[in-house]
């Protein structure tokens, strides 16, 4: 027992000591996206957070994606709490699941939207911006293929008929968890623009801007450690760190609730609609998570955009890893912070309006 709490602690310490803004969107954030709301929730409405999570136990994997992975020695008052957080990771858990769940569940495109971002500033408006961005359900060609906006507008409209048989009920509650967390995350809500990233994908949100391994990264266990991508969205989506202990979780969220009360956001819960969240995230990052040393790096080896009549394309430079300074690092540990706190308090919104 002295050591099983000794590793609770000694995990603690490693989360605090990360600062006061030491979580994004993986599964840790995520979790704390969902809890935030749980709390938020149960403390007007007890009764409809209880009926969420037994809508969860109709969900069809939920033995195996629920009941299996539920800690053994977490006490029967928490589980339904534990459910709710962990219903949240889902959708990211169908990305390794068996080629049957993958083919009837994943949907890679639902959890982001490619709003463009030109690296040149003087450069036309994308005429693709308008298809890349359409937030209505029904205009999407294929409903596998929807966007963001799209998905979550599709599945709060699956959650809120109760007429929807219950499982499909509890597989769009987890989508509607994870997705308000997702659209909140700068690089879920944009795609950089170039002659070396054409659109329509860009720079797929990030992920194809490399970074380097070092300095305040590699400093810091919760950055470099297990789960790094050395890439830019990587960078963004594991912030938190990798510890799903809900013992460090709620210490989180206690410190971020404390941090920023929902009474500071009395402006942006004013803003509802989906399209207008994400832009929100656009902004954030365009004036913080594109920094100016990040678009330099970029820019100096961009390929030029036309080839000379009679000429042979010009060899395509190597973007090499870029550094992350402690400044840009800090800056992303407070967006972090804020942006994944109002996720919950937006969230706990959204499902009050559930019937």
């Amino acid at each position: 027992m002295r050591r099983h709490i000794a590793v609770h602690l000694a995990g603690l310490v490693a989360f605090l000591a990360f600062g006061p803004a030491a979580f994004a969107w993986n599964s840790p954030g995520h979790m704390l996206v969902a809890l935030i709301a749980y709390d938020d929730l149960a403390a007007a409405d007890r009764g409809r957070v209880d009926a969420l999570v037994e809508l969860l136990r109709q969900h069809p994997r939920f033995r195996e994606d629920f009941l299996d992975r539920m800690p053994a020695d977490l006490p029967a008052a928490g589980q339904g709490r534990w459910l709710f957080a962990h219903a949240a990771t889902w959708p990211d858990m169908l990305r390794s699941a068996a080629p049957e769940v993958r083919t009837r569940y994943h949907r890679a495109s639902w959890h982001y939207v490619d709003k463009p971002l030109a690296l040149d500033p003087k450069a036309p408006a994308a005429p693709e911006a308008a298809a890349l961005t359409e937030a209505d359900p029904a205009k999407a060609d294929n409903p596998e293929h929807m966007n963001i906006l799209q998905a979550l507008a599709h599945n709060l409209a699956i959650l809120r008929d109760e007429h929807q048989a219950a499982a499909d009920r509890a597989v769009a509650l987890c989508w509607v968890l994870h997705l308000v967390g997702d659209v909140h995350q700068p690089l879920h809500c944009v795609t950089l623009y170039s002659a070396r990233f054409p659109l329509p994908q860009g720079d797929r949100g990030g992920n194809s801007i490399p970074i380097a391994n070092d300095g305040g990264i590699s400093s810091n266990p919760n950055l470099a450690g297990r789960g790094f991508r050395p890439e830019l969205h990587g960078f963004w989506d594991n912030l938190p760190g990798h510890s799903e202990d809900m013992i460090i979780l709620d210490a989180a969220e206690k410190h971020a609730t404390a941090l920023y009360p929902r009474s500071g956001f009395r402006r942006e819960l004013q803003t509802r609609d989906l399209p207008g969240i994400m832009d929100e995230g656009y902004g954030y990052a365009k004036a913080a998570v594109y920094a100016p040393f990040i678009l330099r790096a970029i820019q100096r080896v961009e390929p030029p955009r036309e080839v000379p009549a009679g000429g042979r394309p010009a060899e395509v430079a190597t973007l090499e890893p870029i550094p992350l300074n402690d400044t840009y690092i800090h800056t992303a540990r407070i967006i972090a912070e804020q942006r994944i706190t109002l996720a919950g308090y937006r969230l706990a919104d959204q499902l009050r309006s559930n019937p």
